[in-house]
């Protein structure tokens, strides 16, 4: 059977005029993980020392091999991080938050040592303001980063990172009430 160990502790510090700061930890121990589906192609990254152009590397009889026991065969896997969240609530004035994450998700490779997991983003920073208007109007933006993840190239199993990304959004709500 599979199982995992999860655990978290935080702490929330309130303010005056809404404004609040909270800190939390995580842990996130699996296993075994298996049947592990999204694995990273052989590629050559695109940092200067590896080549001057993006190639498809051969796979290796080896490399397949590593491939299917990286679907199959049981393995550890865990994650754990930090998160920082400062927010500001209101609701007649402007509000939002700011936030960071520093996190890891990792596998256990064969020989012992630990490997970024496919989908490891180590960098998550995300920006939120908003603001009511009159007649029941609302806007906000959001602004987000997250850094790259993991790339396997020609050095071996996820040895590099995508590059990150910036995304940012923005909206306009208008509530309809119901009086009854």
């Amino acid at each position: 059977l599979l199982k995992a160990v999860q655990a978290s502790l935080g702490v929330e510090l309130p303010f005056e005029d809404g404004l609040s700061m909270q800190f939390d930890t995580f842990f996130n121990q699996m296993d075994p993980v298996v049947f592990d589906l999204t694995f990273n192609p052989t590629s050559v990254a695109k940092a200067a020392q590896d080549c001057l152009v993006l190639c498809q590397v051969p796979a290796a009889v080896n490399q397949v091999q590593n491939n299917i026991d990286r679907i199959a065969v049981p393995t550890l896997g865990r994650s754990y991080g930090i998160e920082t969240l400062i927010r500001r609530q209101s609701k007649a004035g402007v509000y939002g938050w700011i936030s960071y994450t520093l996190s890891l998700s990792e596998r256990e490779q064969a020989d012992g040592s630990w490997k970024p997991f496919d989908v490891d983003r180590t960098h998550l920073l995300n920006l939120v303001v908003g603001m009511p208007l009159p007649r029941n109007w609302d806007v906000g933006v959001r602004f987000q980063y997250q850094s790259g993840k993991p790339a396997t190239t020609t050095y071996g199993y996820n040895t590099a990172r995508s590059d990150g990304f910036f995304r940012i959004d923005a909206r306009v709500d208008k509530r309809a009430v119901w009086n009854q």
